[in-house]
């Protein structure tokens, strides 16, 4: 059997373009975000995401971080934050805000550690969040900014009647009709009264999305070749909602 450590070392052998691509990039970038919202932003870690050190992660949502970040929220939380590119990005770009972050994974919450000792952000790490962890902030959800990405348990915590702040918080969330039934109309149906509520849709990635910071690759390699490292890699699009609450 062929030791762990040699297989590694063999491992760009055969994918040697994507290997090549994976090397200019993190040499272009510096480990640093190319491009979006949070450019400028130390980002390294052992599974890296490329789209995420492109700028290109989500990118349908630039046009609502751009809404989000130009805006002063006393507190700002991030549930399902995984490796941290939000949760960080928020504290990188909103110094002074308090910033809490919810990951119920230990490996993938050690790793939002690292993108955290990385930009000497200041975040408050904690474990799964429950809707009493909701119930807790009381009346500091009110004006308060919550991005949510929990597979389909939105529909337990995203409740404004067990949870009342909630009808005066900004929310952006993705949905998750695949894992929760019904979970858009659900959710439509509990806020459409107290939020103007948009519909974002995902979007295919072009080589027009490519960092003109990271040109130098650009030239290098086909639109074919490049355009894999600029999205998540879903099998299925995504869809948000991101919700302003109608007194604002």
């Amino acid at each position: 059997m062929i030791p762990q450590w040699i297989r590694n070392l063999l491992r760009p052998l055969k994918t040697p373009v994507e290997s090549t691509i994976r090397g200019l990039i993190r040499i272009v970038s510096k480990d640093r975000v190319l491009s979006g919202p949070f450019q400028g932003m130390a980002f390294h870690y052992p599974q890296l995401e490329y789209a995420m050190l492109l700028g290109t992660w989500e990118i349908e949502l630039s046009r609502i971080w751009q809404q989000i970040l130009a805006r002063d929220f006393p507190l700002m939380i991030d549930i399902g934050a995984a490796e941290g590119y939000y949760a960080v990005g928020m504290a990188h770009s909103k110094q002074g805000t308090r910033v809490v972050a919810y990951e119920m994974e230990d490996e993938v919450r050690r790793n939002l550690e690292i993108i955290k000792a990385l930009n000497g952000a200041s975040l408050d790490i904690r474990g799964k969040c429950e809707l009493n962890d909701l119930v807790a902030f009381g009346p500091e959800l009110e004006g308060s900014f919550i991005l949510m990405d929990v597979e389909g348990f939105e529909t337990m915590l995203l409740d404004p009647e067990k949870v009342p702040g909630l009808r005066k918080s900004w929310i952006l969330v993705e949905l998750h009709d695949l894992y929760a039934e019904g979970c858009s109309k659900l959710l439509r149906d509990r806020f459409e009264s107290s939020h103007d509520i948009e519909r974002i849709e995902g979007v295919d990635r072009s080589i027009k999305d490519f960092p003109e910071t990271a040109i130098l690759v650009r030239k290098l390699f086909s639109s074919r070749r490049l355009e894999p490292f600029m999205d998540e890699g879903r099998p299925h699009p995504m869809s948000w909602y991101f919700m302003i609450p109608k007194e604002e």
